[in-house]
């Protein structure tokens, strides 16, 4: 446990790259941790203690947890890690659009995004009716009795936005999650319409935050035990 909070230290406050999650970052991060780790189980067992036991008479009983937990507590609402979006959640999108007015329709898929950035054309799966143009989106040409469809698998942060345009009255047909969602545009011109799918809240990201805050306290709080320990404390 002491090593994961050192490794989790070590990567969220000092080696996360900006927005992404970098494994080989990560890995770097346990090894350090572990490392680090050892040695203060190596400095409990010269001095006569299990890790356990150097805990509870060096940090729990000094109430040097406290320290840990507040300096946890600053560092990780201050500095500006993790970002939410590394905690997305997995959602799967289904998309059908089927016209309304008997006659052919065009609908045009302009943008699908997840929450953080817009999502390829290419990472979007389609029926036969539709086709990539470059530069305009994806192009469904329908026919009276022909839908078109699209499918995305991925992680999504907070709202998804879909935007396309129609030349007919269609209606949209909206799977997510497995929970269906109808909705009919009467208006056959040629218009932007965007729909705000919401995927999750921020009680989620508050709950990975504070398991965050409670693991990295505990490395904080036996560097600060070490601290307290050092020649350089007695001095000062």
């Amino acid at each position: 446990m002491l090593a994961l909070s050192f490794g989790l230290n070590l990567y969220l406050l000092f080696l996360q790259p900006v927005g992404v999650l970098s494994l080989r970052r990560l890995a770097l991060a346990a090894g350090i941790g572990g490392a680090l780790s050892a040695g203060v189980w190596f400095f409990a067992r010269r001095r006569g203690y299990s890790l356990t036991g150097w805990w509870g008479n060096f940090v729990r009983r000094s109430n040097l947890w406290r320290a840990g937990l507040l300096l946890s507590v600053v560092l990780h609402l201050i500095y500006p890690a993790p970002p939410g979006h590394l905690f997305a959640l997995p959602v799967r999108l289904e998309l059908e659009f089927l016209p309304l007015s008997g006659q052919p329709a065009e609908v045009r898929l302009v943008s699908l995004n997840n929450g953080m950035l817009d999502v390829s054309y290419r990472d979007i799966r389609i029926n036969e009716t539709g086709r990539v143009q470059p530069g305009s989106g994806i192009v469904f040409s329908l026919q009276e009795a022909e839908s078109g469809k699209a499918a995305w698998s991925g992680r999504a942060w907070r709202n998804m936005r879909l935007v396309f345009t129609t030349d007919q009255p269609v209606q949209a047909v909206i799977v997510m999650q497995g929970r269906e969602e109808r909705l009919t545009f009467d208006e056959g011109r040629m218009a932007e319409r965007t729909i705000t799918l919401p995927v999750g809240s921020w009680w989620y990201y508050w709950l990975v935050k504070i398991v965050i805050i409670l693991l990295g306290g505990m490395s904080l709080a036996v560097v600060t035990a070490l601290l307290r320990l050092s020649p350089l404390w007695e001095d000062g």
